[in-house]
């Protein structure tokens, strides 16, 4: 079963790799970063009972088990980072450190004062005492209080699908969906943990099926935010594009050599193609959601709104380009311009591709070398910086 845990961990480890090497990290990214390293000790934690090494570390273990709460403090101050763009850290919110304080205080105070406890001595693990009892009633009940504030923040921010456009959608899907898992998390660990006091054992020990319920719920977790591509570490684009006038003059990239377009596309009609090519051209200029990574048709043409099916022909008739050499071409430009900038020297090409919305190390340097005839090595060594 240990096993499992080392999963997690190197999971965990390879996710943190990204947000780490990132540059310009926002406050929601440095939170999240945090969070993520706070998941490790936890996932750790696991590790450690799992393969029964928590009695030589009982100390450890009991703080291991007392950051818990900390989840809920870095879950609701990710949430309100992420949809309110102006969000920011104040002394004021040291206060949150206090739930953590308090209960690393009582657990100190009944081990070594009142003698009702062994945390440090045989675990905290004491079936039926009462003061273990209150210090999981506590731990749970301050983890709900936070992740019911995180869900609170996001559905009083949240749009309605009418007024979702283009990355405030996806952004919205995201944190929504983080919500949702935290709060069915707390919910089925809180279950079992009742069920467990009435002796209602069914899956085994509670502490067991919990953490692997946790771990299972974090690769899932990174799975999602592997999918979301950056978004949820990507700012806040401020107000939505009024699609009906415009604002930007920006030039699109240069093509490549023309695609024979597929026989059937050419019969196609499609009415006002000039006018939804235009429509298309000016929500990805502004927007920029090339830069999101795995940005579907689908997500276009909501975004837009151009039926789906019309989306790819329409890039077809005007560029002569499937739709994922389209808005490669936006990637590369993007990429090209950050080696063009010698501040953007200090950091590695991963990290800067992966911040124009490329998906991996093999994919960015195949692309841009199709579009370029080099690698983003060597372009950038043929800048010569002086």
């Amino acid at each position: 079963m240990s096993y499992i845990y080392i999963v997690c961990l190197a999971l965990i480890v390879f996710f943190s790799f990204s947000l780490i090497t990132k540059n310009q990290k926002t406050l929601s990214e440095k939170i999240f970063t945090a969070w993520i390293f706070i998941l490790a000790v936890t996932v750790l934690g696991f590790f450690l009972h799992s393969i029964g090494l928590f009695n030589r570390y009982l100390f450890l273990f009991s703080v291991i088990c007392d950051t818990h709460v900390l989840h809920g403090v870095f879950f609701y101050l990710y949430a309100r980072s992420f949809i309110d763009k102006d969000f920011k850290l104040k002394y004021i919110h040291l206060l949150n450190v206090i739930p953590f304080a308090v209960l690393l205080g009582l657990k100190l105070y009944f081990n070594t004062v009142l003698g009702v406890m062994d945390c440090y001595g045989t675990g905290c693990i004491h079936e039926g005492n009462r003061y273990v009892d209150l210090l999981n009633f506590l731990k749970f009940f301050i983890l709900g209080a936070y992740i019911f504030g995180g869900w609170y923040e996001v559905q009083s921010k949240k749009l309605t699908d009418s007024q979702l456009k283009g990355v405030s959608q996806l952004r919205t899907t995201w944190i929504s969906n983080i919500t949702i898992g935290a709060f069915v998390l707390f919910s089925l660990s809180a279950v079992y943990k009742v069920l467990h006091r009435l002796n209602f054992d069914f899956l085994g020990d509670d502490l067991t099926v919990v953490n692997l319920m946790v771990s299972f719920s974090i690769m899932i977790f990174l799975y999602m935010g592997n999918s979301y591509a950056y978004l949820f570490v990507a700012p806040v684009a401020g107000e939505s594009l009024v699609l009906d006038t415009d604002k930007s003059n920006a030039a699109r990239p240069v093509h490549q050599p023309k695609l024979k377009k597929p026989e059937h596309e050419e019969d196609i009609e499609i009415e006002n193609l000039d006018e939804k090519f235009d429509l298309i051209e000016r929500f990805i200029n502004a927007e920029k959601p090339y830069l999101l990574g795995q940005y579907t048709v689908r997500a276009l043409s909501e975004s837009v709104e151009i039926q789906q099916s019309e989306i790819s022909v329409i890039i077809q008739k005007k560029t002569q380009k499937y739709y994922c050499d389209y808005m490669n071409d936006y990637r590369v430009e993007a990429l090209k311009s950050k080696l063009d900038d010698a501040e953007n020297d200090k950091y590695t090409i991963f990290s800067l591709a992966m911040d124009c919305g490329f998906a991996s190390k093999t994919s960015y340097n195949r692309i841009f070398k199709n579009h370029t005839g080099q690698t983003p090595t060597e372009y950038r060594e043929a800048q010569q910086r002086v």
